[in-house]
C-alpha cells in the first residue's frame, strides 16, 4: 500500500466522500484490505469455485473498461458529477478507468505512463 494514496483516501473518507477501491488483484486479496481500510464499496477479479471448493476460472476480470463502467454508474446513481471523481493507478491498463474520472493520479508510473500522463495533464504521485 502506497501511503500518500492511504492518506488521500482517509483524508476523503474523514470528508464524507464515496471512496471505491477496484483492482484486477482477486478478490479474497482485496477484501480483507477494503474492510482495514474502512472502504465499504470494492470490486476486484472474481475467481470461480468448482464443487470441491478449489478455484476453477476466473468469473470476472475487473480491467480498465469494467472499472471505467463501475464509475460511470456509480456517479449516476449518486448524482456525482465526472468532474468530481477522482481515479487512482499504476497501470497503462487502466487507461480507460483513468479516462473516465475528473482528475485522475498515476502512482510510480513507467516512462510509458510518465509520457501519457503529461498527454492528459494527470497528477503523478511518486
Amino acid at each position: 500500500l502506497y501511503l500518500p494514496v492511504i492518506k488521500k483516501l482517509k483524508a476523503a473518507q474523514k470528508d464524507g466522500h464515496l471512496v471505491v477501491l477496484l483492482s484486477s488483484s482477486p478478490s479474497f486479496l482485496l477484501q480483507p484490505i477494503a474492510k482495514k481500510l474502512g472502504v465499504v464499496f470494492w470490486g476486484a477479479t472474481e475467481y470461480a469455485i468448482d464443487k470441491d471448493e478449489n478455484f476453477c476460472h476466473i468469473a470476472t476480470i475487473m480491467d480498465g473498461n469494467l472499472k471505467a463502467q463501475i464509475l460511470a454508474d456509480l456517479g449516476t446513481k449518486h448524482a456525482i458529477f465526472k468532474e468530481n471523481i477522482h481515479a487512482y493507478s499504476d497501470s497503462h491498463l487502466d487507461l480507460p478507468f483513468l479516462k473516465s474520472a475528473g482528475m485522475s493520479y498515476v502512482v510510480n508510473p513507467t516512462k510509458k505512463m510518465r509520457d501519457i500522463c503529461r498527454k492528459n495533464h494527470w497528477l503523478i504521485m511518486e
